[in-house]
């Protein structure tokens, strides 16, 4: 559980509540979810999930140019963004990163 909300992008430790609660903040998104996908050069990657809001549009840019803006430090930038018209979640109401991580291989890469 826990574990797998770090990210370990190259020896360096992201925090996926981190950057979700900073993507959460941009008007154009609904629910953020942070997972890391597997990458052979640095290990993991910081990838999202997200719901955006009616007739919203969003791209990995426009993300990178939000957080940065914020100080955010540029090894924690989201590297792949996938969009979602819903987000699985679990019984408790949480987006199901489980879930999130096997759709990895079937999303398509968006930019």
């Amino acid at each position: 559980g826990r574990v797998k909300d770090l990210i370990n992008r190259g020896g360096e430790k992201i925090s996926a509540g981190e950057v979700e609660t900073l993507v959460q903040e941009m008007p154009q998104v609904v629910e953020v979810a942070a997972v890391a996908t597997p990458d052979p050069e640095v290990g993991e990657r910081v990838c999202l999930f997200v719901r955006l809001g009616a007739g919203c549009s969003l791209s990995l840019e426009d993300i990178a140019t939000a957080l940065t803006a914020r100080g955010l430090a540029a090894f924690k930038i989201p590297e792949r963004l996938i969009i979602l018209e819903d987000l699985p979640h679990t019984a408790v109401g949480k987006p199901d990163k489980k879930i999130l991580r096997s759709l990895l291989d079937e999303a398509p890469r968006q930019r």
